[in-house]
């Protein structure tokens, strides 16, 4: 009985962290002031050229950061979507450090968007990072997969 008490005061607790944690990784997002972003003409683009049969299936924001922004980003998204850890171990076999991520997106589904998250200097090409979350998008909004994001 006590178990069952702690474990609704837990779950009561993690609803209301999350939006505030989510509302803490845009602001953090907008703030940073990306480097480079990709206008939604060429990332519309982008995805008709992987997936031609296929029409853009919501709103999907590319946006590259420097280093330090980055895994301020990459850090809080981890903290958000504790899920994410699972996927990632399934995807890499196991958790990969922040420093070695090189992009991730993150799904707000309040306003069905994707944001890609890249880094600038990472060692793996624009096309590589770019390519592989557009993928997770594919799977998640086409092939209807419950896809966490790396």
């Amino acid at each position: 009985m006590k178990y069952e008490t702690l474990r609704r005061i837990k779950k009561k607790q993690e609803q209301l962290e999350k939006p505030k944690l989510i509302s803490e990784f845009v602001s953090l997002m907008t703030s940073k002031h990306p480097k480079v972003i990709f206008s939604q003409e060429q990332t519309k683009e982008i995805w008709e050229e992987l997936y031609p049969d296929c029409p853009i299936p919501c709103k999907i924001w590319i946006l590259g950061y420097e280093n330090e922004d980055y895994f301020k980003l990459r850090k809080l998204a981890r903290e958000t979507d504790i899920a994410r850890e699972k996927a990632t171990i399934e995807e890499h076999g196991r958790l990969i450090r922040i420093e070695e991520s090189s992009a991730f997106n993150f799904f707000i589904p309040k306003i069905d968007a994707h944001y890609i998250m890249y880094r600038l200097n990472s060692a793996k090409t624009l096309t590589e990072q770019i390519t592989h979350e557009l993928n997770h998008v594919y799977e998640m909004h086409v092939l209807h997969k419950k896809v966490e994001f790396t």
